[in-house]
């Protein structure tokens, strides 16, 4: 189940941020949707070696009444040839204005670290 989810997910995430140019030209008078990327690498050397790979997306879009939120993480380390972290999640939220001072909101989360002593966290 772990390997479809991340499949899944990952396939989501691609749609999305292939398909933001599409949104975007449909109506130039709507707010268009922000996108952020990240991306490290670090080799360090010396008494020990370790090299660290990180990424990170947001995407996110503003609307008068509608907000919308999404947001990647993925973090890998090795160290002396062994993997001492292993850890990525998602998650999206949604808010809407409901009136002067009022609003709803929804969001959903998925994590897994390999070394945290639990197999994946998810939540709503």
């Amino acid at each position: 189940m772990d390997r479809k989810f991340f499949i899944a997910s990952l396939t989501a995430i691609l749609l999305i941020v292939f398909s933001l140019p599409v949104l975007a030209e449909e109506d130039s008078k709507k707010k268009e949707w922000q996108v952020g990327t990240e991306l490290s690498y670090t080799d360090s050397s010396g008494n020990s070696e370790s090299q660290t790979l990180a990424g990170k997306i947001g995407i996110k879009k503003e609307e008068e009444l509608n907000r919308y939120y999404f947001n990647g993480t993925v973090i890998k380390t090795e160290s002396e040839n062994e993997e001492t972290a292993n850890r990525w999640g998602v998650d999206g939220s949604y808010e809407r204005t409901l009136g002067d001072g009022f609003f709803g909101s929804g969001e959903a989360d998925y994590l897994k670290d390999k070394f945290s002593g639990y197999k994946y966290r998810y939540g709503g």
